[in-house]
C-alpha cells in the first residue's frame, strides 16, 4: 500500500519541458542523458575558451609589463624579462645577448 502511494505521488510529480521533450523523442535512458550533459557541457567549455582567446590580451592582467622583451629563441620568439631571454641563449630586439 505504502509503495502504490509513494508510485502514484511520483506519476503526479511536475516534470520540467525538457524532460517531456526527452520523453517524447526516447532518450530517457540514464547514460543517454549523461552523454547529453557531457556533450553540453564540452561545447559549452569550448565556445568560453575561445571567446577568451579572441579577447586576450595578456596572461596575467594587472601585471606590469615593464622589464619584458621579444626574445628570439631558435623554438621563436617568446616574451619574456631580459634576463630569462639571455639564460636561454635568446637574443633581444635591440640585439644584445
Amino acid at each position: 500500500m505504502v509503495m502504490d502511494e509513494l508510485d502514484t505521488a511520483a506519476a503526479k510529480m511536475p516534470t520540467s519541458a525538457a524532460d517531456k521533450a526527452k520523453k517524447k523523442a526516447g532518450t530517457t535512458t540514464p547514460q543517454a542523458g549523461a552523454a547529453e550533459r557531457l556533450a553540453a557541457t564540452k561545447r559549452m567549455l569550448d565556445e568560453r575558451s575561445q571567446k577568451w582567446w579572441s579577447e586576450a590580451k595578456t596572461m596575467t592582467p594587472g601585471e606590469s609589463t615593464e622589464g619584458i622583451v621579444s626574445c628570439r629563441l631558435p623554438e621563436g620568439r617568446q616574451f619574456m624579462t631580459k634576463d630569462d631571454c639571455l639564460a636561454q641563449g635568446g637574443k633581444t630586439e635591440d640585439g644584445r645577448g
